[in-house]
């Protein structure tokens, strides 16, 4: 039964071989994962929603997530439990959808209970284009001689930060292709150039695994 289901379950499974009359308690479902092809019936998941009244956790690529915040019932449920939100690379081969700034401020209101954030921003948006140097100096801005570019993993660090660090976020961990001076003093490149300068907090960088890794 699903209620015996004790910490995560694969959404793909649980879609395609579990009946809708089986779905009236989930009380010990906490995690849910998605992988394979994108949710072909939201109803179904927003069922899940409704039994599984101890969830708190979320595992998805970005084009998921999107799909998921189309539905205003969903979103509400989503804004009232989640507490840990990973945000995977993109595993639809034929998906041209990847994580960008400007889908940051939607996320964070959503997820406005996060305690902990991860984010893959590994591989760049596949649509976006290559600035001229004169447009790049127009849309970037500089910090102790340092240019950020407004398309680099540093950039949606700045983002990330700055959308979220009004809740209650204790934990951000983001995989991406960083300059050497953030892997170099990750808690110093972050005091220098975000919103964090005026807490304490913690930050190591993982060059086996290109992640970074922040505790506030």
């Amino acid at each position: 039964m699903l209620k015996n289901f004790i910490n995560y379950v694969n959404f793909t499974i649980l879609e395609d071989q579990q009946p809708a009359s089986r779905l009236s308690k989930l009380s010990r479902l906490t995690q849910i994962v998605f992988r394979g092809s994108i949710l072909s019936d939201l109803d179904h998941f927003l069922l899940i929603l409704n039994a599984a009244s101890n969830l708190f956790r979320l595992d998805m690529p970005i084009d998921y997530l999107l799909q998921l915040m189309e539905d205003q019932q969903i979103t509400d449920l989503l804004r009232q439990r989640i507490m840990s939100l990973s945000i995977l690379g993109t595993d639809t081969p034929r998906s041209t959808i990847n994580l960008k700034e400007e889908h940051i401020p939607t996320i964070a209101s959503v997820f406005s209970r996060l305690c902990d954030l991860y984010v893959d921003i590994t591989h760049p948006p596949l649509n976006t284009q290559i600035c001229s140097e004169e447009n790049l100096s127009l849309q970037s801005y500089e910090q102790n001689s340092e240019v950020i570019s407004p398309l680099s993993s540093q950039s949606m660090i700045l983002c990330l930060l700055k959308e979220f660090k009004e809740y209650k976020l204790i934990g951000l961990c983001i995989d991406g292709n960083f300059d050497e001076r953030l892997k170099t003093n990750a808690e110093q490149w972050l005091r220098i150039h975000t919103n964090l300068c005026e807490q304490q907090f913690e930050a190591i960088f993982n060059n086996e695994l290109n992640r970074l890794l922040t505790w506030m």
